[in-house]
């Protein structure tokens, strides 16, 4: 299913590293590429993405704590032969997953596009 993901600039690279892994393909760690702020101006206070999960991976990030979801990204990483994921004890909090539509999510959360 096709998901909106908002993260904030703080855990981007967090972000870039999770999607890395739970990719099933290659480019996750370029997935949040949309940067916004609260006036549409630099610098990024967050980043999004538009991407397809899978409905596995959705309940991992959205029902798993940090130290839980750890854990399945260390294997899922091992599995697909990639490094594992580094400390993400505050990523997981500071993600937004939202299925409606994406300029919605922005807007419901203060944000608008850097164009």
């Amino acid at each position: 299913m096709l998901y909106n993901l908002l993260v904030s600039a703080e855990h981007k690279s967090i972000a870039e590293d999770v999607g890395r892994i739970i990719d099933p393909d290659v480019g996750g760690a370029f997935t949040f590429s949309v940067r916004l702020s609260s006036d549409g101006q630099e610098p990024a206070t967050h980043y999004a993405c538009r991407t397809y999960l899978r409905e596995q991976t959705h309940q991992a990030l959205t029902q798993l704590d940090a130290a839980q979801l750890k854990v399945l990204l260390d294997q899922m990483a091992a599995d697909r032969g990639r490094d594992p994921v580094g400390d993400i004890a505050g990523w997981p909090y500071s993600l937004v997953i939202d299925d409606g539509d994406f300029y919605q999510l922005i807007q419901t959360q203060g944000l608008q596009l850097i164009l």
